[in-house]
């Protein structure tokens, strides 16, 4: 799959199989999505977090989320692997021990590291924090104006 944005002024970005054929405008469900969080002993909220996205993860299609632990050394990266086996996400978390505690912009960097070597890369990378608790169609919104944005400034150039 790939985001072709169309060249002509006024006309919306698309999404596109392999073949061409318009899949779809705009959404999430289709546009493939990797979300980093990183974590810094708050395995509970992160776990709280994934919840959240769990609750809307049918919705949301091709979605990957790769939790980067900052070298906690308080269990948890063992709370999160439990979690995760737990809920049954393991299709669609993983929990990547970062060896050392680079700050929050190294976890986030070793997370679209990832997504972007994977053999199919996202379209987007969605960073969130340990806190966050998403609502009811976030991501659809998210990609839309991101698309929006795509479409506007490829109508520029």
């Amino acid at each position: 799959m790939s985001n072709t944005a169309s060249s002509a002024a006024g006309e919306k970005s698309l999404l596109h199989d392999q073949t061409g054929a318009v899949l779809s405008e705009g959404s999430a469900v289709l546009a493939g999505v990797w979300i980093v969080i990183v974590n810094y002993r708050t395995s509970a909220l992160v776990v709280d977090c994934l919840r959240t996205v769990d609750t809307q993860r049918s919705e949301l299609g091709k979605l990957q989320v790769v939790v980067v632990d900052n070298d906690s050394c308080d269990g948890s990266v063992e709370n999160l692997n439990a979690a995760v086996s737990r809920e049954q996400w393991g299709t669609w978390v993983s929990i990547v021990p970062s060896g050392k505690n680079g700050g929050f912009a190294f976890g986030n960097n070793v997370g679209i590291h990832l997504a972007l070597k994977d053999e199919r890369p996202p379209e987007y990378v969605l960073l969130l924090n340990p806190d966050t608790r998403v609502e009811p169609e976030w991501l659809d919104e998210l990609v839309a104006v991101a698309d929006f944005m795509t479409t506007e400034m490829d109508g520029r150039a």
